[in-house]
């Protein structure tokens, strides 16, 4: 176990001077190890108030590089960080920050074949990903490894969070069942988001690991919160345990049949193999870049069916994976023989796919 010395006792002073906390918590703190799974609008004020706050070890996982349009709400990130990995970057920036915590960085896709053994070596995860796959991935590894994680999610000028406590309680599961979440939860990079509401949920996610390390938590297991930062609206919910729910009962395979990779889609493209290629975006999004294929927004796919051919092979892909998951169980419905979606959406396949831009 390392221990306290000079240094922390000057830098953490006004938290040791907390009676709750004292020196014995912020030794907790030391040698607490919290893995981050995304280092975007939530992860990354996560992720400062951790450094800060003198977590001893902290995980990071993103695959994705800084963008100019990351800048408005991911302010760890300065101008100059502009193509570099979002690990390396906010690493060398949080580091600046508190030299003496320890940080693993992956600059990879979080994926189940590893997934387990990463989540294994860290005692809480933070859920800060944009990504609905990755949420009941995240979801299922801890609920079988029984270990506590903290999810947010936001859009527009709404927020919500919550502590799932592993094997007790409700799970993420319970809550939002995965056949419903397409239609449940919103996509903040279809609806956009207000720059400060990403900052002020992750700063929630910090504040419950914290809590959870020093053992300071008051909210009772299974609550909700949701945000309003329009008129500061914050309510607490009581989620309970579904009692059908497959994660708690038996656990589920996490490999999605439906999915494609990007690599794969790319290999379709080049081999010309039949099939067609579906964007359920907005029109303003394929105008900056698309795939190609036909462009049927995802509210106005169920009325223009009769446009698609159910005996042909049909890729549907959106920007992130989720609105492609919605578009998939419609064209089920309509028993659409093939039907499969682009895992990880637009987003995903930017160095791997040909991007037909204006």
């Amino acid at each position: 176990m390392r221990q306290l010395d000079s240094n922390d006792y000057a830098r953490y002073a006004k938290q040791i001077s907390l009676s709750e906390i004292g020196a014995a918590g912020q030794l907790k703190l030391k040698n607490a190890k919290v893995l981050c799974i995304g280092a975007g609008g939530l992860g990354t004020p996560l992720l400062q108030y951790l450094t800060a706050a003198g977590v001893g070890r902290i995980g990071i996982i993103d695959h994705d590089v800084v963008e100019l349009s990351n800048l408005q709400r991911q302010i760890i990130y300065r101008h100059n960080d502009i193509g570099k990995f979002k690990v390396t970057a906010a690493k060398n920036n949080l580091q600046d920050l508190n030299p003496s915590i320890c940080f693993d960085i992956y600059a990879e896709k979080f994926a189940s074949h590893h997934v387990r053994s990463i989540i294994a070596e860290y005692d809480i995860v933070a859920d800060c990903t944009d990504h609905l796959a990755n949420r009941y991935l995240v979801n299922e590894v801890c609920v079988e490894l029984d270990k506590p994680f903290v999810f947010a999610g936001i859009t527009r000028y709404h927020g919500q969070c919550m502590f799932f406590h592993g094997k007790s309680g409700p799970c993420f599961n319970c809550m939002f069942p995965e056949n419903l979440a397409v239609a449940i939860l919103p996509d903040c990079n279809a609806a956009g988001v207000l720059g400060v509401l990403p900052g002020i949920l992750g700063t929630m996610q910090a504040n419950m690991i914290l809590q959870y390390i020093l053992q300071l938590q008051r909210h009772g297991t299974g609550q909700l919160f949701t945000l309003d930062i329009l008129d500061f609206a914050l309510q607490r919910y009581q989620v309970t345990q579904d009692p059908e729910c497959q994660i708690c009962i038996y656990g589920r395979r996490t490999c999605n049949d439906e999915a494609i990779t990007p690599e794969q889609l790319n290999r379709k493209l080049h081999l010309h193999e039949n099939f067609l290629l579906l964007d359920v975006r907005s029109p303003a999004e394929h105008a900056v870049g698309h795939l190609g294929g036909k462009l049927i927004p995802l509210p106005e796919l169920s009325q223009r069916l009769d446009e698609l051919n159910p005996e042909l092979p049909v890729i549907i892909y959106c920007h992130s994976g989720q609105r492609s998951q919605a578009a998939v169980k419609i064209l089920q419905q309509h028993q659409f023989k093939s039907v499969a979606y682009l895992q990880g959406g637009l987003a995903s396949c930017q160095h791997v796919c040909a991007i037909i831009r204006p």
